[in-house]
């Protein structure tokens, strides 16, 4: 078996700088032909956030206010529930490019049926349960545990390694990384744009993205 590239994004749901990495550089790559044939993406809701253990389980505190923390555990729960890795990510895709206010399972389901995705009710039962602090409590801890420790979001890991260059070359095209990246035998069509001349000899702006810095002011 081919061995995929490996991307994890380390955000969270209302941060401006992660919904424009989701809805931009990793919404296109999503588009390509095969793209899932080349890549694994892991989308890690937590962010800036803390947790803390009360007796009957974990409480998060999110940078941006409580609505944060809801739209983090619906999409906690939906990276856990959709099989589908298109699905999974389109779901989250949509969530990212609405959740401005507090309309969770409203929009959830709106989100569900223009993905086509079949597990929203399992969806809308883990964000009513203890699923969803169970999910992500587990992504709290994976965030926690990164090396190095992440200043800001969107943070992004790349086949495991974090640094400014694989940072900036995902958010600005993931799929480009993908594709340079990917040496397996079952490689996007999609991957001939950036071998053409015109490509090449085009200077390609980074992709200018405001991060949320982890020691900012948490608001409630």
């Amino acid at each position: 078996m081919d061995a995929k590239v490996v991307v994890d994004l380390y955000y969270e749901s209302q941060c401006p700088g992660c919904k424009e990495t989701i809805t931009t550089s990793f919404a296109d790559a999503v588009k390509a032909d095969g793209f899932f044939n080349m890549a694994t993406l892991n989308l890690m809701p937590y962010g800036n956030a803390h947790e803390t253990q009360t007796s009957s389980g974990w409480d998060f505190t999110c940078q941006h206010g409580e609505a944060e923390c809801q739209w983090n555990l619906v999409e906690s729960c939906s990276k856990n529930l959709i099989s589908c890795p298109y699905k999974s990510f389109e779901f989250i895709n949509c969530i990212e490019t609405s959740d401005s206010g507090s309309n969770y399972e409203d929009l959830a389901k709106t989100c569900a049926t223009s993905t086509e995705v079949d597990e929203i009710e399992d969806i809308l039962s883990c964000y009513n349960g203890e699923d969803a602090v169970k999910f992500e409590h587990e992504i709290a801890q994976a965030t926690e545990a990164l090396s190095p420790s992440h200043t800001y979001v969107p943070w992004v890991v790349a086949q495991g390694v974090h640094s400014d260059d694989v940072q900036n070359a995902v958010q600005s095209n993931l799929l480009k990384y993908v594709c340079d990246n990917y040496t397996g035998s079952v490689k996007s069509k999609d991957c001939a744009q950036f071998e053409d001349e015109l490509f090449l000899t085009a200077e390609e702006e980074p992709r200018v993205i405001e991060p949320c810095y982890r020691e900012e002011e948490i608001t409630e």
